[in-house]
Parts: C-alpha cells; structure tokens; sequence
C-alpha cells in the first residue's frame, strides 16, 4: 500500500503495483469452506408445537357447552318467547344479559356462523357487560372469518389490537389464518406492531414468518427478549440452535445443544466440528439416524482431527459430490498452506477443483507464477471459474500488474461470494488509489468496515485533507499502519503531542516516520535537529524534496542550495525549486536552462514561464520578457493556472503604464477564460483603461462585469463605476455615491467628498458634512463652505440658528462660514449695510479665509449700492492686498 503520501503537501512518484497489500481476510480460504444449507438439514423437523390461545377457547366452552346443555344453553335463542325486538328489553330483564352471550357462545360451538352474523348487529347493543361485550363481538369477528365474509380479517386484526380479555385468542385465530395461508408480511406486520406479552402461539408464528425471511439477527433477537416462552417449550430452544447456525455463530450451537432435542443432533455435531471439540462432536454424531448423515459428519470429523487415512475411506463413501466439495472446502480452511495431495485426489471431483485449490497453495506460499498457471485451467463451474479468476487477478499484481484490473473487476461484478466480492472491491480500490483515482477508491470502500478498508479509507482521508475522518476510521486500530496514519492526522492538526506519542510505538528506523519525525521537528522549531535527519537520508527523496522546501521556508537558501545542485533526475517541480534557488545564487543561466528545458518539454509550464520572465533584473526588461513570451504561450497547449499568469502579467503591464501590453494580454485572456476566477481582475485593469482614455460607458460596463465575476471587488469598483457615471448621468452617479456613503467603510469618506463637491442640493450637502463632523472636522468644514455656497437664502434663515452656532466656534474656518451664511440673511432681510460690514468681518478675521475675498467682492457690491463710496473704496483696497 502506498505509505508516503500520508502528509497532506507531500508530492511523491511511486511505483504502485508493487506496493498492494493482499488482505488476511482473502486469502486464508477460510471463505470457501464457508455454506449456507449443511447436508442433511432438509430432514430436521423444524414444526414448533406450542398451544393456541383461540383453540384452548374453543375447547373450554365446547366442554362448557356439553356440561351445561340443560340449563344454561337450552333456549334456542336469546330470551326464548322475549326474543322479539319489540320486548328485548324485558327478555334482558327476565333472563340477564348471561342468555344473550351463551347463545352466542354455543351458536358458534355448534358452527352456525352464519346465523351469529345474521344475529349480531340485532342483539349486540344490548350487552352492558364489557367482558360479554367483547367476547361477542370476538365470536363475531370470528364467524366473519369463518364465513369468508367481507372486512372479517379487519375485525379480527381489530379485536386483537384493541382487546383485553379476548385479544389472546384473536391474536391467535388472526395468526392461525396468516399462516395458513403463508402470509408471512402479515404476521410480521402483526408482530411489531404488537405489545408485550405475545401469546405463546402467536410468538411461535411470529418467529417461524422471520425465519423464513431469512433474517436470522431478528429472530435471534427476539428469542433473546421473550426467554419465558423460550424455556418454556423446547422447540423454542431447537429454534434457537437453528437461528444461531444459520449465522454461522457455531459457539452459541455447542452452548445451546444441552437444551435442544435430538432432531438438532445434525448441526450440533457439525458446530461441534467447526469449533474444534471433536470428542462432543462425536457424541452427537452417535445420535444422527440417517446412516449418510452420519458417515458426512464422521468424514468431517476425521478431517478436523487430521486422521487422513480414515478421512479418505469415508469420503469415498459419500455419494453427493456436493457433500464431498462441502468436505473439501472443510479440509482446505483447516489445512490451508499444507494440503496433502492424497487427501485432495481422495474427493474425486472435476479437475478444476483439484487445479484450483492447488493453485490457492500456490498463492499461499508465494508462488504467484505457478498459482496464475493453475488458476488459468480453471474455467468451470461457473462459481469456481469466477473465484480462480479473482485470486488470478491477485496474482497478476505481483507478476502482470497491468492485466490484474480486469480480474479483478470481473470478480467484483459476478461473484455470489459477499466476503470475495468484497475482498475485490477492496483490492481494486487499492489499485485505483495508487493511481490517484480517490474519488473512484472511496467509492468502492463504501460499506466496507474491516480494519484493512478503513486503514486504506484513512489514507485517502489525509490526502484529502479530511484528518477528522482519518483518525475516525483507524481510532481502534493498533497496528503500525494505523499509528503512523494517526500521527500524519494529528500533524496536519497541529496537535504535535499527540502525533509524537503515535510515532514513538512505531519503529523509528523506519524512513517513513523518519519523514515525518523530519517534519515535527521543522515546525517545532528544532532545525537542528531535522537537518540531521534530512542530511542523514537524503538519499531517501520524500525525505531529500520536503526537507528542501522546509529549508527554504527556514531561509538557508545556501543549504538547499547544496543539496540540489548536484540533483540532476529530479522530478519536475523539484527542477523549478532547483531552477529559483539558482537564480537567488546569482546564477540565472543555469536557472534559464532549466527553465528553458521545462519549457521545451511542456512541464511545469506555469513556473517555467514565471521563472524565465522573473529572472530579468529590472521592471523595463521584465516587461520586455514578457512581450517575449507571450507569442510563446500562445503556441503551447493549454496548462493549469494560464489565466492566472495572463492576470499577473496585466498588473505588471499596468503598473509599467504600458497600455499597448495591456490591450494585448486583456485581447489574448477574454476569448479563452472569461470564466476565470481572475476575470474580474482583467475586467477591472480594463475599466481604468477606459477610465483615463474618456471612455466612461466602456468603463461602467467592464466594471459591472467585473463585479460580476468577482464580488471581492465590488467596494472599490462601485467608486471607480461611480466616477464614470459622472460623465454620462450625474444623477445616477450622485445616487451611487450617497448608497457608498451609507454602506461601505473604505469608500465612505471618499463617497461624502463627491456628493459635498457635485450636488446642487444643500440640504443634501449640509447632512453629509453634519454626519461626518466628528470622523473627520477638516472634510467638515469643507462641507460647510459647500452648503454655504449653494443653499439659498431662504434655506440660510430655516437654518439660521446652525448659521449663527458657527460664529461661536473656535475653529476661524467654520466661524468665517457662519458669518457669511449670517451676511446673506442679513442682505435678505435687507439689512443690506450690516451684511456688507458682516462680509468685511471675514476679511478681518482672517484675510487668507476661503470666504475673504468672495466676502469683500459682496460688500463692495452692496457698498456700491447704497453709494457709500468711501466704504466701497475701503473695501475694493483690500481686495487688492489679497
């Protein structure tokens, strides 16, 4: 089994066919001694005599009946001359409600059912008594039944669900007709859906209707929940030793034959036999009548204790060549890898028995090429053929690995063995995992719950990543396989303790766990002590490639270095890691060879391309190598992670402000991976080509195709798209920045500066600047000025109480806003000389404010007039020193 791809980064190329493990449970020919129907078993009475509830009813007012013929059932209808409807009543008062039930009681005694269903619906309303009541409407049920009239199985089922003190024998009678005639489902249905306690007879058919479906496990279980009724009967106990049998549970037989009848002495004595204990085997033997049956069991028994000689006078004396294969399965299971060949002739069976069986030595001990010659003769029976041709495949593993797979499945798809059938799966799902078929290997070890299907499971777990369901499936196994698959687990989970406590009962000499002791040590930090271990087995390449790698995460580039360059047959990814470290030794061209090789041997293609473009010193002649290769790639067939190289080659090309490359790796990328995931990347490096050439609808559509192929990038593209809107729809730009300002965290400010800058609406202006106050005071003085400048008069007085609150601040930026707001109020109300003193104010505040010299160009206005020249001049003098 392949034993190093345990870790989930590790990389390794194996040589698989030879590596398969051959499962114990295959291969001990156990499974071809295995049978479901011993011989003779077809003469074991299996009836079950147990008593009838409904019978022992009939009995006792039949016997009731005859006793009491003078008295208590003399009249011939209830209430004698009171019988008419009209007096019922009164005929229930003069001879009691008893009347009522003994006629119906000796009515059905005397099988005059027809006249108990004709009576019922008459008489039935008068009964008052439960007990009468039900055992009434019982007989009724009953007479139903017993007339094959419509809905009586009903209400015999009912009486039997509902009842109390007559459900035993409805039951019973229900039962009794279920089995009569053969209706096993309905006595099932009947069963579990019944309370505790059955009645005995009931419970009887209960049990026989599972058997007879075959499922053994039920009847064990319920034997094993009723031992009243068990040990009540023997029968139940010869059931019992029957069930136990045909699960092959043999120890549980030899436990129960002390309590089973004689007509069980049959599979006692062959459990006896199949569990080793010949001498109480013979005892049983002694009380098999049927003189076959004896000399079969006899012949086993000399078999299991290895009397060879005995054994082959009595298998000579068996007729049916089936009971001497049965005998010849026996002796294989217990002699397998020792078979005598006298014993094996003494069957006389058809050669392919003999060939087969000899062929299975073979595999046995080794001998692959002498078992596939012997299992290739083997062609009929249809059964045999198919079993030569699984244990074929095997053999072919080791001597004609690419032929195995298709015995193998042959096996899997028409073996009537389970274990061998299962034994396929398994070995094919091995084959398909050393090839790399994960996905197909899973499929096939579904269902499979044996220790080598779950070690082989836990495997392919850890090289899915699925650690949690690795150490599921080998969390009761102790063998060294298991231990080193739950230290790989708890590694991959960082659980270090644990992994090192798993490796410490594996043997340390070991490469592989050498490998993964390497591992624990690198990311534990002890790089001492896991270069001493990669150095010491770095002829042993998984160890020699990840320890490279750990090293280079280390940063001893020079050590990795070393260890490589004198690597020459190394696997490709390992040649692109050879490749980088040469280049970081300052020796690109021997990394542009390697490149270059891989290149021209279309491996590695990504890294390749990467690396030789990488290797230019400086921006300018990167971008230069890349307009190299880019007609190159154009040539070489399709390869994992193109698009990805296309992306990283157009982020170079933009950074360089190279629009021309640009354009050309964008042209080259749509047509084939508009369904990459870095679309959306090309789709953005695109719009901002658009964005700065005045193409503003190009812009806008690529930027919702890139939004749309990746969602990550919708924050910063809905700005730039936002940008873009501004040059054909205002509007619509506006409402895309205020949903900005709302929503996102990156672009909120940004979005808040827009809409301050671009709407014409002040109420609009003056809330964005009043929600962004306390995030950022500058931003909100600029929002201010904005709303300062646009709102009209009449909006300045409905918010003049904010106007005037600006006068009072300490920041000389928001006080001059609020005293110009407070100068436009002031000239509306016409107050014109106090706003123009007003709009000087600014200028003597602060001459450098934003609002100095738009203030002084209004006051000389309103100067101007009221023709107050002198103040205009005054005003207009410094304007100029501005």
């Amino acid at each position: 089994m392949k034993r190093l791809a345990l870790i989930l980064f590790t990389i390794l190329s194996l040589q698989a066919f030879a590596q398969v493990d051959v499962p114990d449970f295959s291969f001990r020919g156990q499974e071809e001694a295995e049978f479901t129907i011993p011989p003779a078993f077809k003469n074991v009475d299996l009836s079950i005599s147990v008593p009838s509830e409904y019978r022992n009813y009939v009995d006792k007012q039949t016997l009731g009946v005859a006793e009491n013929s003078s008295n208590q059932y003399n009249a011939e209808e209830p209430g004698g001359i009171y019988a008419f409807r009209p007096l019922s009543s009164i005929a229930a008062a003069f001879v009691g409600e008893k009347a009522y039930r003994n006629y119906f009681v000796k009515t059905f005694i005397n099988g005059s059912y027809d006249s108990i269903v004709l009576d019922y619906p008459d008489y039935i309303n008068d009964f008052q008594d439960p007990v009468n009541r039900e055992e009434v409407d019982f007989l009724y049920a009953a007479s139903m039944v017993n007339t094959q009239a419509e809905g009586g199985m009903e209400l015999l089922k009912n009486a039997c669900a509902t009842g109390n003190h007559f459900k035993a024998p409805a039951c019973d009678r229900y039962a009794e007709i279920l089995w009569q005639n053969g209706d096993q489902d309905g006595i099932i249905e009947l069963g579990d859906n019944m309370e505790r306690p059955y009645s005995t007879y009931m419970f009887s058919t209960y049990v026989l209707a599972y058997l007879g479906k075959g499922d053994y496990d039920k009847v064990s279980a319920l034997l094993a929940a009723n031992p009243d009724l068990v040990f009540q009967y023997s029968d139940f106990n010869d059931l019992r030793s029957l069930t136990e049998y045909n699960k092959s549970n043999y120890p549980a037989v030899t436990k129960l034959a002390a309590y089973s009848s004689d007509r069980m002495a049959f599979i006692n004595a062959d459990s006896f036999i199949n569990v080793g204990d010949y001498k109480r085997a013979a005892v049983e033997i002694d009380k098999v009548e049927n003189p076959q049956d004896r000399n079969y069991l006899l012949a086993k028994n000399d078999l299991g204790m290895r009397r060879n000689s005995d054994a082959i006078r009595r298998v000579a004396n068996v007729p049916s060549e089936e009971d001497r294969l049965s005998l010849l399965k026996y002796y294989v299971a217990t002699n397998f890898g020792k078979l005598d060949d006298n014993v094996i002739n003494a069957f006389n069976l058809h050669g392919s028995y003999i060939n087969y069986y000899k062929g299975l030595q073979a595999f046995q001990n080794g001998d692959y090429a002498r078992a596939t010659a012997l299992l290739e003769t083997v062609t009929e029976p249809e059964d045999l053929a198919t079993q030569a041709r699984f244990y074929r495949g095997i053999a072919k593993v080791y001597t004609d690995p690419e032929n195995a797979e298709q015995d193998i499945v042959a096996t899997m798809n028409n073996s009537t063995d389970p274990a061998q059938a299962a034994a396929a799966r398994f070995m094919l799902a091995q084959l398909y995992y050393l090839k790399g078929q994960n996905t197909e290997a899973m499929q096939l070890l579904d269902g499979c719950n044996n220790n080598d299907c779950k070690q082989l499971r836990a495997e392919i777990n850890i090289q899915n990543g699925d650690f949690a369901g690795a150490l599921d499936n080998v969390s009761a196994i102790d063998t060294p396989q298991a231990r080193l698959i739950r230290a790989s687990a708890y590694y991959n989970m960082m659980d270090y303790p644990k992994a090192e406590q798993e490796l410490s009962a594996v043997d340390s000499k070991s490469q592989e766990v050498q490998y993964l002791k390497m591992k624990m040590l690198f990311k534990n930090g002890d790089i001492a002590g896991a270069k001493a271990i990669l150095l010491a087995n770095r002829n042993y390449k998984p160890i020699l490639y990840d320890g490279v790698r750990e090293i280079m995460l280390t940063g001893d580039y020079q050590l990795a270095t070393q260890l490589l360059e004198n690597e020459n047959d190394l696997p490709p990814d390992m040649q692109v890691i050879k490749a980088k470290l040469l280049a970081w030794s300052g020796r690109p061209k021997e990394a542009h060879r390697i490149y270059t090789s891989l290149l021209a041997q279309n491996q590695q293609l990504y890294d390749s391309i990467f690396g030789l473009t990488s290797l230019e010193a400086s921006p300018q002649a990167e971008i230069r190598a890349i307009k190299d290769v880019l007609p190159r790639m154009a040539e070489l067939p399709e390869f994992p992670q193109k698009d990805l190289l296309l992306s990283q080659y157009a982020a170079k090309a933009a950074a360089a402000k190279d629009d021309e490359l640009l354009v050309q790796i964008i042209n080259s990328f749509f047509p084939a991976y508009d369904t990459s995931p870095y679309a959306g990347d090309l789709y953005a490096e695109r719009a901002k080509l658009f964005q700065s050439t005045g193409r503003p609808q190009e812009c806008i559509t690529d930027i919702d195709n890139a939004i749309a192929k990746n969602a990550l990038l919708a924050e910063e593209l809905r700005f730039m798209k936002a940008n873009c809107t501004e040059e054909t729809d205002m509007a619509a730009a506006l409402r895309d920045y205020k949903t900005m300002f709302m929503e996102d965290d990156r672009y909120g400010l940004p979005a808040a500066v827009k809409i301050m800058d671009l709407s014409e609406d002040s109420t609009e202006v003056l809330d964005v600047a009043m929600q962004i106050r306390e995030d950022n005071p500058q931003l909100f003085v600029e929002g201010i000025r904005r709303y300062m400048e646009i709102a009209t008069a009449a909006d300045l007085i409905s918010n003049e109480a904010f106007v005037n609150s600006l006068n009072a601040e300490s920041n000389t930026a928001l006080a001059s806003a609020g005293l110009y707001g407070k100068a436009r109020i002031q000239n509306e109300r016409g107050q014109a000389r106090d706003a123009a003193r007003t709009y000087e104010q600014i200028y003597k505040t602060d001459p450098k404010d934003h609002f100095a010299a738009p203030g002084l160009d209004a006051a000389i206005i309103i100067y101007k007039e009221l023709r107050l020249g002198r103040e205009a001049a005054d005003a207009a003098a410094a304007k100029a020193k501005l």
